[in-house]
């Protein structure tokens, strides 16, 4: 009878562990309890008024890899005249 006594211990204990460890996750998400929080209300944030800060460097990059662009297209090619 201690064999079943055994058997039925671990079964009880292996079924609480896996209640426990399926329960932690919903305490998780309802707060640990029942626990009030306040909830923080994000604002998004407002650009400032007037300012007029002109990104030249992005311009600048355009400006350079479009020259190289047209640039390449002007290298001629190596090419003999049977093609």
């Amino acid at each position: 009878m201690s064999t079943f006594t055994n058997r039925f211990a671990r079964l009880v204990l292996a079924v609480a562990a896996v209640i426990a460890v399926a329960a932690a996750p919903l305490m998780a998400q309802t707060g640990g309890g029942g626990t009030k929080k306040k909830e923080v209300v994000l604002v998004a944030p407002t650009p400032p008024v007037g300012k007029s800060d002109i990104p030249w460097t992005p311009y600048g990059v355009a400006v350079i890899l479009a020259g190289l662009i047209i640039g390449v297209n002007f290298i001629p090619s190596k090419r003999g005249h049977q093609d």
